[in-house]
């Protein structure tokens, strides 16, 4: 039996989660209690998110209220709404920011979702059917008046987000009182404890949406000692309020991320309708594969998992501190394992690998942006501040901007951008003044652009065989090509070529490269990698060429 190895918890009587992978031996550092984080729990929790996937009818909701219940440990469930009713409400807020009557009917048909849902799963004439249908009506003529002061205004203003938010509000209620009658058929002398969090209470961020955590901590403690102890917390997905009172909402996972450090979970389970996270968009990869297990790392690209990301301030550095372990699985197919996201962090590998993969992890694929390449003028050695200057201009137009390459031996550079943000770069880059303070030899934009990334371990033989595979299949219109420190290659083509050129890439790793690679001593390839290259896909190359 493999032997495991643990520092003493800072956390009395927590349980060490310890985790076998096949006949890999992990151990488990000890759990951090972060000096961000002012609060301590006496229980335990692990987080169970149900994306809005996971409830396209009534009986879908009963199976995650069954996954829930079927273990004793105690839970935090994380609600993103039924199905397609976030964007019911959406369009209902557009349509009365148009002034057109059809906004009703959107709120009608809203209504009448969740009355179905509440039907069917809590049947009628009880307790907790009356209490949901009481809410609704409440709420309902609530969204009634908000959309009419958007239609007298003929803008959103700050209560766009506010009439959305009900979707997951109204989830987050019907899901505790699913709990609780479903409890009450199967254990009617054990008391379940059921506690709804609306997020807002909770969580605060400023005018960019970074979590502001002390604010986070403080109000946590207080909503937490009017609690009793709740055996499950029932927690919306998306809302937040803003530092300054505004209800808002902030990204996928970012909720599920923060009450992680919060609470200190260290088990995370994100349901969804697929197995899993795959090496590329399933959707335009017929063959995509489903991956094992990956790192924190590259789940923060493949799938936008906000942890550790590298332009977060030292206060969102805690979100991943207590994590272990991030099942993705498939609530429709529950006997697949999934993707297991491992922290490696907090999980050292006792063999002489110490990295996860020692290949290419997987392929994303971005469209819709557009390339900005720019020449500064003169020395090089000023590139940085230059570069710095442009970065801060362009984020004061309210540009994004989503990635910055090129080489480190000349004055040239590329920043991609949203295609929605062109006419702001054109106006920013056409100011005399601008070109002149940031000394700018030229600047061109390419239009209707997507970016695939490659993530993982690349060295040249991988690059020249996805750029081989994808001029044999006339994909020529290469934009931009950059190889970031061998974890990253960023292949910048024209949108129109955009699914082709990500299924020629995932064939060549797959199918010609990794074929190949694996038939050579595993051992070998993971601790000395695999450098150069003389085999069908040509020559040893110069990396320093692709930059």
């Amino acid at each position: 039996m493999a032997s495991f190895t643990s520092k003493k918890s800072c956390f009395a009587g927590r349980p060490l989660n310890l985790c076998r992978q096949k006949n890999r031996t992990f151990q488990i550092k000890t759990y951090r209690y972060t000096a961000n984080s002012t609060v301590r729990y006496e229980t335990f929790y692990e987080i169970h998110r149900f994306g809005k996937e996971c409830f396209k009818e009534p009986n879908d909701m009963f199976s995650a209220v069954r996954i829930v219940a079927r273990t004793s440990s105690e839970k935090i469930v994380i609600v993103e709404g039924i199905n397609e009713t976030s964007e019911i409400l959406a369009k209902a807020v557009k349509s009365a920011v148009a002034n057109e009557i059809d906004w009703i009917d959107h709120l009608n048909a809203f209504h009448y979702k969740y009355y179905n849902f509440a039907i069917m799963l809590l049947g009628i004439n009880n307790d907790e059917y009356n209490e949901f249908f009481s809410f609704m009506i409440k709420d309902v003529r609530n969204i009634t008046e908000i959309l009419k002061a958007i239609a007298t205004a003929r803008t959103e203003s700050d209560f766009g987000d506010l009439v959305i938010s009900y979707s997951e509000l109204w989830c987050a209620k019907l899901f505790k009182y699913a709990c609780d009658q479903y409890h009450a058929s199967k254990h009617e002398d054990i008391e379940l404890r059921v506690a709804i969090m609306d997020t807002r209470d909770i969580v605060v961020v400023n005018h960019k949406k970074d979590v502001l955590h002390k604010s986070c901590d403080n109000k946590t403690l207080l909503w937490y000692s009017e609690q009793c102890e709740p055996h499950v917390i029932v927690a919306t997905e998306h809302l937040a309020k803003t530092d300054y009172g505004k209800t808002t909402r902030i990204g996928n996972n970012a909720i599920c991320a923060v009450l992680a450090s919060i609470f200190q979970v260290s088990k995370v389970v994100l349901w969804t309708d697929h197995n899993g996270v795959y090496s590329a968009d399933p959707s335009i990869v017929s063959d995509a594969r489903c991956l094992e297990k990956i790192s924190f790392e590259d789940a923060r690209h493949l799938i936008n998992l906000p942890i550790n990301q590298e332009d977060s301030n030292d206060d969102n550095e805690v979100i991943i501190s207590s994590i272990d372990m991030i099942y993705v699985r498939n609530m429709f197919n529950q006997n697949d394992k999934g993707t297991t996201i491992i922290n490696e962090e907090n999980i050292v590998l006792d063999t002489e690998s110490t990295t996860l993969h020692p290949y290419v992890t997987g392929f994303s694929l971005t469209k819709n942006v557009d390339v900005i390449i720019i020449q500064f003028a003169n020395i090089a050695s000023k590139k940085t501040e230059r570069l710095s200057n442009t970065c801060s201009i362009l984020g004061e137009g309210g540009v994004e901007i989503l990635m910055i390459n090129g080489s480190s031996y000349d004055n040239r550079v590329n920043i991609l951008v949203r295609s929605e943000d062109r006419e702001k770069v054109n106006t920013i880059f056409e100011t005399p003044h601008v070109q002149e303070q940031l000394n700018i030899q030229f600047y061109d934009l390419f239009e209707d652009c997507s970016i695939i990334n490659a993530y993982g371990y690349i060295d040249a033989c991988i690059v020249s065989c996805i750029i081989g595979n994808m001029a044999s299949k006339s994909i020529y219109e290469i934009i931009s090509l950059s190889l970031n420190d061998s974890s990253r290659l960023d292949i910048v083509v024209k949108t129109s070529h955009a699914d082709d050129a990500l299924r020629a890439a995932h064939y060549a790793y797959y199918d010609q490269y990794l074929p190949i690679i694996k038939s050579y001593d595993k051992e070998q390839t993971e601790t000395e990698g695999y450098e150069g290259c003389d085999n069908e896909f040509g020559s040893e190359i110069d990396v320093e060429q692709y930059y």
